[in-house]
């Protein structure tokens, strides 16, 4: 004889249906798009696309002016800079030959001054000249004077002298006489006669440098 563990038993429980006890979710069912709203989207992408082709194509062009203004301003710019040095070098020239005029002025503004000191009155072309001093020289068988021609900052390959007779404030003839080449800072000393003993006074009215 079985015997049976002591203690309540609890009854077999009866199956149940498992399809009513698990929760169950209804697919989702797809979206789908009227025939009209989809050709309204397809346009607009259409037009966005064209309208991105169209930005592109005048970014394209915007870029390329803008490139050739660039071009133009710089070729401009350049010109401008050297016009500008073109300027600086031409005034520099001038500034440079100012300068160099004012030291051949001043030079011979203190030559002037030099030979004035010593009795030289200015003859042109750095030349200059003197009557001599009576006790410098003696007169044969003419009236006569002496003068003294001086170079200073040039030289000559002949002097010419010529000096015009005075008698009353009145020119009644000239003499004349002439030297052999002077080199710089050298002196000729030439004689002027009145052979006709017609003049009182000599003024000189020449001295040129050959």
């Amino acid at each position: 004889m079985d015997e049976s563990p002591a203690g309540p038993v609890e009854p077999a429980r009866e199956n149940s249906e498992v399809n009513a006890a698990v929760p169950i979710k209804t697919k989702r069912q797809r979206r789908r798009m009227p025939g009209k709203a989809f050709g309204f989207t397809l346009a607009a992408a259409l037009i966005l696309l064209l309208g991105s082709g169209g930005y592109l194509a005048w970014s394209y062009q915007n870029h390329a002016e803008i490139v050739d203004h660039a071009t133009v301003v710089k070729a401009v710019f350049d010109a401008e800079v050297e016009a500008d040095a073109v300027i600086a070098a031409q005034a520099k020239a001038v500034a440079a030959a100012a300068a160099a005029a004012a030291r051949v002025a001043k030079a011979a503004a203190d030559e002037a001054a030099t030979m004035a000191l010593a009795g030289y009155s200015p003859a042109g072309d750095g030349m200059y000249y003197r009557f001599a001093e009576d006790s410098e020289f003696t007169c044969g068988y003419y009236d006569c004077n002496v003068v003294v021609v001086s170079t200073a900052s040039t030289t000559c390959t002949g002097v010419y002298l010529e000096a015009n007779l005075i008698r009353n404030d009145v020119v009644v003839g000239f003499v004349n006489d002439t030297a052999g080449s002077l080199g710089k800072y050298s002196v000729a000393v030439m004689t002027l006669e009145d052979y006709q003993d017609t003049g009182g006074a000599f003024r000189i009215t020449k001295v040129n440098c050959y």
